[in-house]
């Protein structure tokens, strides 16, 4: 059996159609799916989000969401110290507006 290589990175369009699922089922975004079938309905969720994903090109087999999320706040965190003063070195690169939209719609400007 031939292994395919896969490109690791999510293209813009899969980070936006992310973004978009995410926004619409919040309580899978946020893991608040805690009713007694919910590891289920999340694994269903995932496999939904991973087709949609996948069909679009590029990018990983299963979007890594709490990464990416964890990596914009981190981002937002040190632009902000940097903007106070308190923050070494030289600026950051500034937050792209996919990475602006995902603070909006989790809650974390």
């Amino acid at each position: 059996m031939q292994v395919l290589a896969r490109d690791t990175r999510a293209s813009p369009l899969q980070l936006k159609k992310l973004l978009c699922f995410m926004k619409e089922h919040s309580e899978f975004a946020h893991g608040w799916l805690l009713e007694q079938q919910g590891r289920k309905k999340t694994m269903e969720m995932w496999e939904l989000l991973t087709a949609s994903l996948n069909a679009l090109g590029s990018g990983p087999a299963k979007p890594c969401w709490a990464a990416w999320k964890s990596n914009v706040k981190k981002k937002a965190q040190k632009l902000r110290a940097y903007a106070r003063g308190i923050a070494d070195g030289p600026p950051f690169h500034p937050l792209s507006d996919i990475e602006r939209r995902l603070l909006e719609d989790t809650g974390r400007c």
